[in-house]
């Protein structure tokens, strides 16, 4: 670990990720608790989002994704973990599928108007 000026105290012992809610992180040390934070640096208000609607499968995904019918109609980005939006379009038909395969491996965020879920592409 190196240290990390935007962290209160000294360099962190263990970093957790919290079962319930992935988004959560948890990070201890020596002598001064459990300090909780966000692993998404996004801005994304992730207090009136619905984390448990499933927006598309598979996940994780390579080259395809198929879009849930509940979006319909609705505008759907894909979100890289730096914020930068790297896909918007709105679905219009029922299990639309939405190529991926220029995306590079790793994280993103999948967000509808209300909803939000995590995306892993290998």
């Amino acid at each position: 670990f190196s240290l990390v000026s935007a962290y209160p105290f000294r360099q962190p012992e263990r970093m957790f990720f919290n079962p319930y809610n992935p988004l959560e992180l948890w990070v201890s040390s020596f002598g001064n608790g459990l300090k909780v934070g966000t692993s998404i640096i996004t801005g994304i208000d992730f207090g009136k989002m619905n984390l448990s609607s499933h927006l598309f499968s598979p996940n994780p995904a390579h080259d395809f994704i198929e879009i849930n019918q509940s979006v319909i109609g609705n505008e759907v980005k894909i979100v890289d973990v730096q914020g930068r939006v790297m896909l918007k379009f709105i679905p219009v038909e029922i299990s639309e599928k939405v190529d991926i395969s220029f995306l590079p491996a790793g994280i993103y965020l999948i967000q509808s108007e209300n909803s939000v879920q995590k995306l892993i592409k290998y």
